[in-house]
């Protein structure tokens, strides 16, 4: 059997209400960098400032 090796890369989704507003706060307050707005998906797509190419995904929460 196969043994899943995240290393470390993590990937973190958050939902959020408006993602284009969202996303340059986070680049302020984490130090994050924005990577693409694929909007006809839904999400936007930042790196961290941690090592390890760790992603923070904002998705449209499309609910309300």
């Amino acid at each position: 059997m196969s043994t899943v090796s995240l290393k470390d890369t993590i990937t973190m989704v958050v939902s959020t209400s408006n993602r284009h507003a969202s996303a340059p706060r986070c680049e302020e307050k984490f130090g994050s960098e924005l990577l693409y707005h694929a909007d006809e998906a839904g999400f936007s797509e930042l790196r961290t400032s941690t090592p390890g190419g760790n992603v923070l995904m904002l998705a449209e929460d499309l609910s309300s």
